[in-house]
């Protein structure tokens, strides 16, 4: 954020022209935040989730080779679908954010002339403007949250699905291997460790 107040003194009086103060506002505050929290959390988060898929690989692969080598093989898979739906939701927080940066802009060109919009009695006007901007946030975060939500719940689903093969391929390896029934519950601990990073 310091970095981004130090590049305000250099940027070109025309991008303050096109963006507005509300569009160089909203993104100091929105996308810096966005980013801000892609950092600190999904980076952690994507950090902690490796090492455990790492660990638990290693462990499966000990116990049974060929039930490691296939849930090693399909996790990927899971792993894929399930970040093929996180990204269909990301251009819907683009989208809120361009409509934060609308209304910001909206609103400081409203209350820097609300003096000349009074005294030409189109302080109304603006008003409703800045309503429908308002509103627009609303709709669009909306609409976020909840595909956001629909996509982390079908996301979940994948991870079930997913949880539910390799559990049936490891009750196949009970009768086909040497594998034991303890070894199995075992098998179950690891894949449900294994697949919550998903």
């Amino acid at each position: 954020r310091s970095k981004m107040i130090d590049k305000l003194g250099r940027i070109s009086i025309r991008q303050y022209e096109t963006k507005g103060s509300g569009g160089i506002n909203a993104h100091l505050i929105t996308d810096i935040e966005t980013i801000d929290q892609f950092v600190g959390s999904t980076l952690a988060k994507f950090v902690i989730s490796f090492l455990t898929v790492i660990g638990t690989a290693i462990v499966l692969l000990w116990l049974d080779w060929r039930l490691g080598l296939f849930i090693l093989l399909v996790n990927p898979i899971v792993i894929y679908f399930s970040r093929k739906l996180g990204s269909m939701v990301k251009h819907l927080k683009r989208k809120e954010n361009h409509s934060f940066e609308i209304f910001q802009n909206r609103l400081v060109e409203t209350l820097d002339g609300i003096y000349q919009l009074r005294a030409a009695n189109k302080e109304r006007e603006f008003l409703q403007q800045l309503k429908e901007s308002a509103n627009q946030v609303r709709v669009d975060a909306d609409k976020y949250a909840w595909q956001s939500e629909a996509a982390g719940r079908v996301s979940f689903l994948l991870f079930l699905i997913g949880f539910e093969l390799f559990r049936a391929v490891a009750m196949l390896m009970v009768m086909f291997s040497d594998l034991t029934i303890g070894q199995i519950f075992a098998v179950f601990g690891y894949l449900w460790f294994m697949l919550s990073p998903v």
